[in-house]
């Protein structure tokens, strides 16, 4: 499906669209077991026909699904869905447009769908659909306005790979396109009615219509002095806490400067650039179990990309005059550390001529750009979960050199914090005891604590210093590599990120673990010489960076040389019993 063009300068125009319901209030995020209700992000692209031409339409928001309990049908497992409320906003190449809440059209015309396991005795994978009816108004402004449209013939959504109908893995189904694809006898094109149920003038109808929705559901937060005047130290999400119309546009403050507990001279808002700038983010459960090392990150400005990678793409944006917008640092891109990177969230999203992906809701232009500058893989309420806005879990977070609340807490720009409560932070892990020296400012991060709330050896951190660090100097690192603390070394390099020399990693996110077992270097769970071939690779400069650098240490000294390569090879022919037991990231 075609998506809008990006000028130079364009307009982005307001609305929402809300699809019909008799249910009551929202309900926080559910999940794949039992009944709930889930509040997810989408992007739904639609193009629609009418006596005036084609037009195509991007719209952004969150739905609430919500899911009934599972029952049994011909011993396989179903569960119930209901599209129950909707806020989007978008526009159209045709003028303003508004499109609003459906009047209530009773249960008969509900937005109803499901999720059918494929096989017995599990619920994944599994067939699914939604079954949409939509109402849409328009205000004057629009050459052939006011309108209030609504289908009655159902919209029917199915997920789509690559076009093709697909199963689902789980719910809710995050990553994945719901396309429409009608059932033989219905027509292809959807016809939208008036309120009175007469077919409009302009006889408009869907043709087509995707609901995507975001590969992963991240907090996020952005550098001081950005065209939105987002507050530097929220943390911000792609749906709102609670899900009422009117809420706001994305991205929804969900832990406010406040709810951190930092001063009020760092949560001023008063845009003059003296905030605290959060610029390192996690909620500690960050590097999860080994597998296929997974590393998302954002750059900062000025960043190139190595050569065709998915930053550089970015860099020569758009592709009709490369370079006139360069945007990589609104967006989040994902890397498997094989040299190479790929553009997982859009700063704004499937509105330009650039690659399309997820937006964020920031501005990118072409002298005026948010910069995201912190990032976690999961939502808000995972320390959050009664949306008010106060962590109840703990947050952990670094500041950047200017944030006014340091010096009230006696703490650096390379010392890591920790709040809970809304009390004020405290040092969770400072400077020293992560190795890195006076001046030092921690700008991205990821870290899995052990749960006891106290930084030692049972704890798994990675860092990346902000260009300027002295550390990076004394170490020969760049501000994109990814370092081990006490001591601190390099662990992954830029070149291995998919990025050039001198590009700056200013927010980290790590869904998988980037250090396995003793010996196993590229985390497939496995010691073996594929391993000892990969340690020598590395310690010969032939390759840049390994996705378990921790395990590619065999022998617990530090570093990762043909020693280590020497042991995996004995420990594989069982000339060695056991390796050093493996010392965590953190230390």
């Amino acid at each position: 499906m075609r998506l809008l063009a990006k000028i130079g300068a364009y307009v982005l125009f307001a609305g929402a669209i809300a699809f019909s319901t008799d249910a009551a209030a929202a309900a926080p995020n559910g999940s794949s077991a039992g009944a709930g209700s889930a509040v997810l992000p989408v992007v739904v692209t639609a193009r629609v026909e009418s006596l005036f031409g084609a037009d195509f339409i991007a719209l952004t928001g969150w739905i609430q699904i919500d899911k009934a309990a599972s029952h049994m049908e011909n011993g396989r497992s179903v569960i119930d869905l209901e599209v129950v409320q909707a806020s989007l906003i978008g526009g159209s190449r045709l003028g303003p447009l508004s499109v609003g809440f459906a009047p209530e059209y009773g249960q008969q015309l509900a937005s109803l769908g499901e999720v059918r396991a494929l096989t017995p005795g599990g619920q994944f994978p599994a067939s699914s659909y939604l079954d949409l009816r939509v109402g849409i108004s328009a205000p004057e402004a629009i050459p052939f306005g006011p309108l209030a449209l609504h289908n009655e013939g159902a919209l029917f959504l199915v997920p789509l790979d690559n076009g093709v109908p697909s199963p689902i893995d789980a719910w809710p189904p995050v990553g994945v396109q719901y396309g429409l694809a009608p059932p033989a006898g219905q027509p292809s094109c959807v016809p939208l009615l008036n309120a009175d149920n007469s077919v409009p003038d302009a006889a408009f109808c869907i043709r087509d219509m995707a609901m995507t929705f975001p590969p992963i559901l991240p907090s996020y937060s952005v550098a001081r002095d950005g065209p939105r005047h987002l507050h530097p130290a929220g943390i911000f999400a792609l749906s709102p806490a609670e899900a009422v119309v009117g809420a706001g546009q994305l991205p929804f403050l969900r832990i406010s400067c406040q709810g951190l507990g930092l001063t009020a001279d760092g949560c001023d808002d008063a845009s003059d650039g003296d905030q605290d700038d959060l610029d390192a983010l996690s909620y500690g459960a960050d590097l999860g179990e080994p597998g296929s090392a997974l590393f998302n990150f954002s750059v900062g400005p000025d960043a190139q990309g190595a050569a065709g990678s998915a930053v550089a793409g970015q860099v020569a944006c758009p592709p009709a005059s490369p370079g006139l917008a360069p945007e990589p640092e609104p967006d989040v891109f994902s890397s498997m550390l094989a040299d190479r990177n790929s553009l997982l969230f859009d700063g704004n999203g499937p509105i330009g001529a650039c690659t399309p992906a997820f937006p964020l809701g920031f501005t990118e232009g072409a002298t005026v750009r948010d910069n995201l500058d912190a990032l976690d893989t999961h939502d808000p309420s995972a320390v959050d979960p009664d949306g008010d806005g106060v962590p109840d879990g703990a947050v952990y977070f670094s500041l950047d050199s200017l944030s006014p609340s340091l010096a009230a807490f006696g703490a650096t720009a390379g010392d890591l914090l920790r709040t809970s409560g809304g009390a004020p932070p405290s040092v969770f892990a400072s400077a020293a005891q992560l190795g890195l020296t006076a001046g030092d400012d921690i700008d991205a991060m990821c870290l899995r604590e052990s749960g006891d709330g106290v930084f030692d050896e049972s704890d798994q951190v990675y860092v990346s210093l902000a260009p300027g660090s002295p550390s990076l100097a004394l170490i020969a690192a760049g501000p994109g590599d990814l370092l081990l603390p006490g001591p601190l070394r390099v662990a992954i390099r830029t070149a291995s990120e998919g990025l050039a020399l001198s590009d700056d990693v200013d927010a980290a996110g790590c869904d998988t673990a980037l250090v396995g077992a003793t010996g196993d270097a590229n985390c497939d769970v496995l010691v073996n010489s594929v391993d000892a071939l990969l340690v020598l690779q590395y310690n010969a400069g032939l390759i840049t960076g390994l996705p378990c650098i921790g395990g590619a240490d065999a022998d617990g000294s530090g570093g990762v040389d043909s020693v280590d390569a020497t042991l995996i090879l004995q420990y594989h022919g069982s000339l060695v019993r056991r390796l050093p037991p493996f010392k965590a990231a953190g230390r």
